[in-house]
């Protein structure tokens, strides 16, 4: 056989190969506990944070990030999956983390290094204290763990996490900035393609700081180097709303206004806002509601609960529909009732139907988000 020949036999055997392998996807999701916040991430629903990529969220002081990202492992816990801690700034509150909806009881509940089996190497309180021991140590020990589940592991916060070479040196000497983006950049090298294989997210909490002259593109740039921006599949940008006061005038919670600056999962720069009460999390109900108002409206009422909601309701098994509709899942009439948001809120807990509420959020998402009708383009 020619040489010619035997190139294109070899050629012809790969191309064969390669027929069978399927393209990378995103296997499951894990909500994020903000019914408008897993649409603006995944585009569908059930959505969420991607299982098996990296997520990285970042903003300003007092944001909401860490309440995210325990809100993120309740769902991970209740969705029968693996949760991973690294609380690096040593700030988690158990009795706090339970109010939105992390259960620090749960035997899939990690943290530090409490799923470590090593003997006289590391106890259940302990920490990654480098970069270094976090990639090689913490996440590659998790990597190694012989379970289906998938994981969620949650850094809060990479900044807090010095390189290995900064803790054997003097403080006065300065400079290791460029070398602690080079160990972030490496170590997401190392094992972006593992956490994919493996079924593991990795959550990074970051924070910002004011780019002093950097233009006037950004004010903010985010510590660490630019690592994230390339490696991470979802990038989340949070910022300050405004503060929910209650009767008396004294602050209950606030407004978290969201923007994915980046998505590789779905179609990107999708914003909106969520609501946190502070002594009872996410209120996804109130969230979803104001976000229908806005809809409605094109005015932003979300600081309101006076403000006014059209909803169908059916006559027969008393569950939500879109405003509009003629007749329920059930086969019922629908009426369209107008009432303001606290009353929907009373209803809706009382009656159980926040999964009525999240469907008609859904198909008001696509809605909004619709792409004109094209025609399929040849290739």
């Amino acid at each position: 056989m020619s040489d010619t020949n035997q190139l294109a036999d070899e050629m012809q055997k790969t191309s064969q190969a390669c027929q069978l392998l399927g393209l990378p996807e995103v296997k499951t999701w894990c909500s994020t506990g903000c019914t408008v916040l897993d649409l603006a991430i995944s585009n569908n629903f059930p959505g969420g944070i991607p299982i098996g990529r990296i997520v990285q969220v970042y903003g300003g002081a007092s944001t909401a990030k860490s309440v995210l990202a325990t809100t993120i492992l309740g769902y991970a816990l209740r969705s029968d999956k693996h949760a991973f801690y690294a609380d690096v700034e040593h700030t988690l509150d158990p009795a706090f983390a339970a109010y939105y909806g992390l259960d620090c009881t749960n035997e899939n509940f990690n943290y530090g290094y409490s799923w470590w089996t090593g003997k006289d190497k590391k106890t259940a309180q302990d920490q990654p204290a480098t970069l270094e021991e976090f990639f090689d140590e913490y996440l590659g020990g998790i990597l190694k763990l012989r379970t289906r589940k998938p994981k969620v592991v949650v850094v809060d916060s990479i900044t807090a996490l010095p390189a290995a070479f900064e803790t054997g040196t003097d403080m006065t000497k300065q400079g290791f900035g460029a070398y602690r983006a080079k160990q972030i950049s490496l170590g997401l090298r190392k094992y972006i393609s593992l956490l994919a294989e493996k079924d593991v997210t990795l959550f990074v909490v970051d924070q910002t700081r004011d780019d002093v002259g950097g233009g006037s593109y950004s004010s903010e740039v985010t510590t660490g180097g630019r690592g994230f921006e390339f490696y991470s599949s979802v990038r989340l940008h949070l910022t300050h709303g405004r503060r929910v006061v209650n009767s008396n005038e004294k602050d209950i919670g606030v407004w978290v206004n969201f923007k994915v600056d980046k998505n590789k999962v779905a179609p990107p720069f999708r914003k909106g806002k969520f609501k946190i009460i502070f002594d009872y999390g996410m209120d996804d109900i109130v969230s979803n509601l104001s976000y229908l108002a806005l809809v409605k409206s094109g005015v932003d009422p979300s600081y309101k609960l006076t403000t006014s909601v059209v909803l169908g309701v059916c006559k027969t098994c008393g569950a939500l529909c879109l405003p509009g509709a003629e007749k329920c899942s059930c086969g019922g009439p629908v009426e369209s009732v107008d009432k303001q948001i606290q009353h929907w809120l009373t209803h809706i807990e009382k009656e159980s139907r926040e999964k009525d509420l999240q469907q008609i959020i859904a198909a008001t998402w696509a809605e909004e988000y619709k792409t004109p009708d094209r025609k399929p383009r040849e290739w």
